[in-house]
């Protein structure tokens, strides 16, 4: 059986897909994993669903804003919200983790280079015209990268997916 951290051999009859649950029952990687998913959860949740609990606009109102003011093309912007909203919540319950730090580190990489010239701090005190800078994306990003290369580690739903795996013949 190959270590936990290496890619499955397709020629020796592992499933395509058990890359994206492989990991280990490390608790550091639950951390970093539950730090990034309920972060970008929320951060979905508020673009999705229009309500006081998460403090954001709901679709209608986000797609108007980031296809208008950002000028952000519809489909990226759609990818955006439902990668924040679904691999948020992927990465909670730890199910593909690697998969879905994959996906989502997509738009954070993508924030990070549309703020890159607004500075590394975040606009706390309001003095760039809210113009945040990098810091927060800098950090997300390297977390997602983390996961992607690890996996979703302990208390995952990928540990008991990788548990079932049948063993590669040979």
């Amino acid at each position: 059986m190959p270590a936990p951290n290496r890619r499955p051999d397709p020629a020796r009859g592992a499933p395509w897909w058990t890359w994206a649950v492989r990991t280990r029952p490390d608790w550091t990687l639950l951390v970093a994993r539950l730090a990034l998913g309920a972060t970008y959860f929320q951060h979905g949740a508020q673009k999705l669903i229009p309500t006081e609990l998460w403090g954001g606009f709901g679709f209608a109102r986000t797609m108007d804003a980031l296809t208008g003011r950002f000028a952000i093309p519809y489909p990226v912007a759609l990818y955006v919200i439902l990668s924040e909203f679904v691999c948020g919540a992927a990465l909670v319950f730890g199910l593909c983790g690697r998969l879905a730090a994959v996906l989502l580190a997509l738009p954070i990489a993508g924030e990070l280079w549309l703020r890159r010239g607004h500075g590394w701090f975040v606009d706390w005190f309001h003095t760039q015209d809210g113009r945040h800078g990098f810091e927060f994306q800098l950090l997300a990003l390297a977390l997602a990268i983390l996961i992607a290369a690890r996996g979703s580690g302990a208390l995952s739903i990928d540990l008991g997916l990788q548990a079932r795996e049948p063993a590669p013949p040979g």
